[in-house]
């Protein structure tokens, strides 16, 4: 029996000192890991003499990557040890409640303690994050938004453009995203509820709560609705229409129409303050807005109360805090105010 535990003994010492023999040159060894060198090449092995790193790197060393996290620096990147394989980065930025931003090829994402990808190295990520929300972005130029604690997309990343309106206290339509896929706009919350699908030509605010959509539109006609922030219309998309002469239909105080061949004017309770009969209608500034019928020009106010006839070949405002108008009759000039 002594002399089986002594041939035990001698073979377990002999087991060792073949597997030392087996490297040309051992590292430090630190947090229970040994850099080795096989000829040329850098490996790692654990405490139990299990290779984790193969010998093909020309540097290898061990590492902590903050928060008590040990991982190993091979060739420049920065690699952590996972129970059957590496998981490298190219770059590992600083750890912030448990997680760190890292870079794969040229993109980035988020990465949790063990490595372990949260949020995909896809992306073209700010390094900075002005507000919650950033923007981030696809080589192919798709954009979407991500927020940290945890780092998460809120929002996919499949749409041309994104725009986030900030926070207004008299506004349902606070912290919401404005997007946009291929030629349709629509509108998400910040944890990407549909607030008004992505259907839309254009989206505008109007007040402080409405939404002036165009749908069904062609290349200079765009039919016209109004609608709340719960997406229900205040005026149906059916009878009303922007043209290219309706270039800047909104205000802060009227919707500018037009019905059938005619234009008109709605104040923000969308009643009707200028009647569609005219021609043309042009909002001036100080509440005034311009009719013409028969190219001639008058006045209106938004009340609707008739302050010059149409019979001006042409109007303006020479001075609008003093809120004096040239006007121009049969070719001549006069001034009013």
């Amino acid at each position: 029996m002594p002399y089986f535990i002594f041939l035990l003994f001698w073979w377990v010492i002999n087991c060792q000192t073949a597997a030392q023999n087996i490297y040309d040159e051992y590292g430090e060894h630190k947090y229970g890991y040994t850099p080795v060198r096989k000829g040329q090449f850098w490996g790692v092995l654990d405490s139990t003499n299990r290779l984790v790193a193969a010998c093909q790197y020309k540097n290898a060393q061990v590492v902590t990557f903050g928060c008590d996290i040990t991982g190993l620096l091979l060739d420049g990147d920065y690699c952590f040890i996972g129970k059957d394989s590496l998981r490298c980065y190219h770059q590992l930025y600083g750890y912030e409640n448990g997680y760190a931003r890292a870079s794969k090829n040229g993109l980035q994402g988020y990465v949790d303690k063990a490595g372990v990808e949260v949020v995909p190295c896809e992306y073209l990520i700010p390094n900075s994050f002005e507000h919650k929300y950033t923007f981030i972005m696809k080589q192919n130029g798709k954009r979407g938004i991500m927020t940290l604690n945890p780092p998460r997309i809120v929002i996919p990343v499949e749409y041309n453009s994104i725009s986030y309106n900030e926070q207004n206290t008299n506004s349902k339509l606070s912290n919401t995203f404005y997007l946009r896929k291929g030629n349709e706009m629509g509108i998400v919350d910040t944890n990407n509820k549909v607030i008004i699908p992505v259907e839309y030509k254009n989206i505008k605010n109007w007040g402080n709560s409405m939404l002036v959509v165009s749908k069904d539109s062609t290349y200079n006609i765009q039919k016209i609705g109004v609608c709340d922030a719960e997406h229900h219309f205040l005026l149906p998309i059916s009878d009303y229409v922007v043209d290219e002469k309706l270039y800047n239909y909104t205000n802060d105080c009227c919707l500018l129409l037009k019905k059938g061949d005619k234009y008109g004017v709605f104040n923000w309770q969308l009643k009707v303050i200028v009647p569609f009969e005219y021609d043309m209608v042009y909002y001036l500034s100080n509440r005034k807005i311009i009719v013409k019928k028969n190219d001639k020009m008058g006045l209106v106010d938004m009340e609707g109360k008739q302050l010059l006839a149409c019979v001006y070949d042409d109007l303006y405002y020479l001075d609008v805090e003093k809120k004096i108008l040239s006007v121009k009759k049969d070719g001549y000039y006069g001034v009013l105010d």
